[in-house]
């Protein structure tokens, strides 16, 4: 991570960097810094159909996170009373 920070700071117009920060935050399921970096690099690299699959992704891994992050303290709250 730290190689791609660095040409961040090197180049910070150089789209590559920020691409591989997502999905390396992605694969670490760091859903919110994945979306923060594949944002910046659409910034550097619009229209790009690899790019937009990654954005997609991220947003499909946030929403099942979410939604299963709900569905353990809707269980909590239901066993609490059980």
């Amino acid at each position: 991570m730290e190689y791609f920070k660095e040409g961040i700071e090197k180049e910070p117009n150089n789209p590559e960097p920020y691409h591989k920060l997502a999905e390396v935050f992605l694969t670490l399921k760091e859903v919110d810094k994945a979306i923060h970096f594949a944002t910046e690099c659409n910034k550097y690299k619009q229209n790009d159909p690899d790019l937009s699959n990654l954005i997609g992704l991220c947003y499909l891994l946030k929403v099942k996170l979410d939604f299963f992050n709900f569905l353990n303290q809707t269980n909590d709250d239901v066993e609490q009373f059980g």
